[in-house]
């Protein structure tokens, strides 16, 4: 009888610890708990700061976009006028009439690769132009 008492003493104990044991995993896992509600809430606040932010520089982008465009909508019939392109037809002829590269820097003001370029394509176009032409008004009309 008594190995029975002592195996209920025994059993007491254990059952005591564990439950001491219970409250004490319960404490941590409510602390563990809490720490992660609290980051959560930190993350969801600077979530909500970056979405403004990127709302803002959303904006800010729209805007400047706006503005390019309003630029280049302003610039567009001054880059279309016939009186910045007429320089560059008349360095075209030039060129066309034998002008050398450096004559069309200093006439013109061209850059020297503006200059080198319009004068290769007189050298290289040049008198292949009319022949090109002309077997082109032989060709016979197709049926």
């Amino acid at each position: 009888m008594m190995a029975q008492w002592l195996v209920i003493g025994v059993l007491a104990v254990v059952l005591i610890a564990q439950g001491g044991y219970t409250l004490v995993l319960r404490r941590r896992l409510r602390a563990v708990e809490q720490r992660q509600a609290r980051q959560a809430e930190k993350m969801r606040q600077e979530l909500t700061a970056l979405n403004s932010a990127a709302v803002g520089v959303g904006q800010r982008l729209i805007s400047a976009e706006q503005t390019l465009r309003e630029a280049v909508a302003r610039r567009e019939p001054e880059l279309a006028s016939s009186d910045d392109r007429e320089p560059l037809e008349r360095a075209v002829h030039s060129a066309a009439q034998g002008m050398t590269a450096t004559q069309l820097v200093e006439q013109y003001g061209l850059s020297e690769a503006e200059a080198s370029l319009l004068s290769l394509l007189k050298t290289h176009t040049g008198d292949d132009q009319p022949e090109t032409q002309g077997s082109m008004d032989r060709r016979a009309p197709v049926a």
